[in-house]
């Protein structure tokens, strides 16, 4: 890698993420592998990224997102409406209600 840390970003002609991590996994051809090691050696940006993959593959793994609590869901909605531009009316009338009463119901 290079000892300058002053030019420590992805420049235009980075390789791109997906490309990084197609390296770490092995899913590109030797020509390809070879243009990107020589870069890695010239990029300390690129290489650290090469390394993160190394040590923080993604994961693989299918997950069902857990669902939000109806009082969560709630509260986030109104915090949003009372802190949008386009709703005053609306954080008018939610400022006579009582919080805590969402956060206990369901």
């Amino acid at each position: 890698m290079s000892s300058g840390t002053a030019t420590f970003c992805k420049h235009t002609t980075c390789p791109s993420s997906q490309l990084i991590l197609a390296y770490q996994e092995g899913r590109l051809s030797l020509s390809q592998r070879a243009r990107l090691l020589l870069h890695f050696s010239e990029c300390d940006f690129c290489g650290a990224e090469r390394q993160f993959f190394e040590k923080h593959p993604p994961c693989q793994e299918d997950f069902i997102p857990a669902a939000v609590p109806l009082n969560l869901l709630c509260l986030a909605e109104q915090v949003w409406l009372c802190s949008s531009r386009a709703a005053p009316l609306a954080r008018e009338a939610l400022e006579e209600n009582d919080w805590r009463s969402l956060l206990t119901s369901v």
